[in-house]
């Protein structure tokens, strides 16, 4: 999160691909814990498309998924899925 409390895409992108650089086989965006739960829809999605074009393919990127009904928990996921994600 920046100073400001929005989500810092810029500083998870850089994370992300230096995981990768560094010999990470797959990773998580956003994780199933405080981060997921703590973050709205529209940053979920920010997160995870973000996550998406650093990783680019190079490997697998697996979405949490921490929601308190199944319903919502099947639509976020279709979502997630629609952004490139696995879930």
């Amino acid at each position: 999160m920046t100073e400001d409390g929005q989500v810092d895409l810029e500083a998870t992108q850089l994370s992300l691909n230096r995981l990768i650089e560094n010999g990470v086989f797959r990773t998580y965006r956003p994780s199933h814990a405080g981060e997921n739960a703590s973050l709205s829809p529209a940053e979920r999605e920010r997160v995870i498309r973000a996550a998406v074009e650093v990783v680019n393919g190079r490997v697998p990127l697996l979405s949490g998924l921490a929601e308190i009904t199944l319903d919502t928990a099947k639509a976020h996921a279709r979502s997630y899925e629609g952004f490139g994600a696995k879930v």
